[in-house]
């Protein structure tokens, strides 16, 4: 739990702190879609295949601070694929995957 609040600090400060390209519409509009498709896929797939019956019975609130609060600026910055967050998107893909990622600066 202590990472999960660590990664939601740092991923809201990096996605909102470097986003340069995106207006305050487009960032609420793409955390809404994020929100939102994110609940209807688990929902779809709790309700249909019955696929989470092994780690809960019934709605997994533990997941509710990464669904609204980790993903959203995580999408935010690798949604923003411009000049400006390059090199940011460079050391999260180097420090996620531990590859070198070219990106192109044009």
């Amino acid at each position: 739990m202590i990472g999960l609040i660590v990664a939601i600090v740092v991923f809201n400060i990096l996605g909102y702190v470097f986003n340069k390209e995106l207006e305050k519409g487009q960032v609420a509009h793409g955390w809404c879609f994020t929100t939102a498709f994110l609940v209807v896929v688990d929902l779809y797939i709790d309700v249909k295949y019955h696929a989470y019956w092994y780690f809960t019975k019934g709605v997994d609130w533990a997941s509710l601070p990464a669904a609204l609060l980790l993903i959203p600026p995580v999408n935010i910055i690798f949604k923003t694929g411009t000049r400006g967050t390059a090199k940011l998107q460079l050391i999260l893909n180097t420090l996620l995957n531990g590859k070198w990622f070219c990106y192109p600066t044009s």
